[in-house]
């Protein structure tokens, strides 16, 4: 599981304060997606297999297939592709709360 590319992408995503895009890693690391928390996306490998999650607990979600071409360019081109993915989901993800004035 440490060697899949969702593992660098989530952890530069975290660097970058997106902490929206979360690794969610299942059955001893053969389950490895990114959930786009505020778009609803799932985030898959294309060559990773299906899995009952996907369609139970990511339900609502839209799925992303990522092929090997784009995750060859590395973790920064993922994780801007990813962006754009959520930002097509929703014009202004990341959507955060406003802290008070008060």
């Amino acid at each position: 599981m440490a060697d899949h590319p969702f593992v660098a992408v989530a952890s530069l995503a975290q660097a970058r304060g997106l902490p929206e895009i979360a690794l969610v890693v299942e059955q001893d690391g053969t389950y490895v997606r990114l959930d786009v928390r505020g778009a609803d996306l799932l985030i898959k490998r294309d060559s990773d297999p299906g899995s009952n999650i996907d369609r139970i607990g990511f339900s609502y979600h839209d799925r992303v297939d990522i092929e090997e071409a784009e995750i060859a360019r590395g973790a920064e081109a993922l994780l801007e592709l990813i962006c754009e993915h959520a930002r097509k989901a929703v014009p202004d993800w990341p959507v955060r709360e406003q802290a008070n004035a008060d």
